[in-house]
């Protein structure tokens, strides 16, 4: 690892530094479809996950799929723009199920999300799809309990029913129906490994979400 990110650094930088435009490309294959779909025989499981991939990233029959993602680019900068104007000092969220959560925002926060621009001038969507408005919350900032609604792939083991509570910005509690030695190695992995680096808000009906689909690729 230490060999190939030595090895890697001019190209990380060079795709980091956005020096040119580029995308994450997702492809449905036979090993990955069968784990999305196991009833499936595995030619038919290939061409639903095929079908589930073009339909999250926005593009059908019937559409026009770069009108489309002109316009999600367009609502993206738009959220931003709202939110890097309002500044606000802290998010909270709450849900039916025990969610109740505070994270501060660092002073000066910048909000992103959708479409970059190259050094070239280009244009472009590093990933498709996308859905998120993303800033950075405040290290020491976050406080309350978050339970999750969905199940989450880490490292290809599922964590499934679980919490974590924040005290002060770092994880001082949590626990899983599935998985809870992933969740551990997860939160305990290192120095900083327990508190926030991201926080991001994201449309409950975005084509991910209405997929209702696990795709076991986070």
């Amino acid at each position: 690892a230490v060999a190939s990110s030595k090895a890697l650094n001019f190209y990380r930088e060079h795709m980091m530094g956005n020096r040119s435009q580029w995308t994450i490309i997702a492809a449905s294959n036979p090993v990955w479809a069968k784990k999305v779909f196991p009833d499936m025989e595995e030619d038919k499981a290939e061409e639903a996950l095929w079908d589930a991939i073009f339909k999250a990233s926005r593009v059908t029959e019937d559409n026009d799929p770069v009108k489309e993602w002109n316009e999600h680019n367009a609502r993206l900068i738009k959220h931003n723009k709202i939110l890097n104007d309002f500044q606000f000092k802290a998010l909270h969220f709450k849900n039916e199920i025990g969610t109740d959560l505070t994270v501060e925002l660092v002073e000066n926060h910048v909000w992103s999300g959708g479409q970059e621009e190259a050094t070239t001038g280009t244009v472009f969507n590093p990933n498709i799809p996308t859905e998120e408005n993303f800033t950075m919350p405040l290290k020491t900032g976050v406080n309350g309990k978050v339970v999750a609604t969905k199940t989450l792939d880490y490292q290809g083991n599922l964590i499934d029913g679980f919490w974590l509570e924040f005290k002060d910005g770092k994880v001082v509690d949590y626990d899983a129906k599935e998985g809870k030695d992933n969740l551990k190695n997860l939160i305990e992995f290192d120095e900083g490994s327990s508190y926030l680096g991201e926080v991001a808000l994201i449309g409950y009906d975005s084509p991910i979400s209405q997929s209702n689909i696990l795709f076991f690729n986070t």
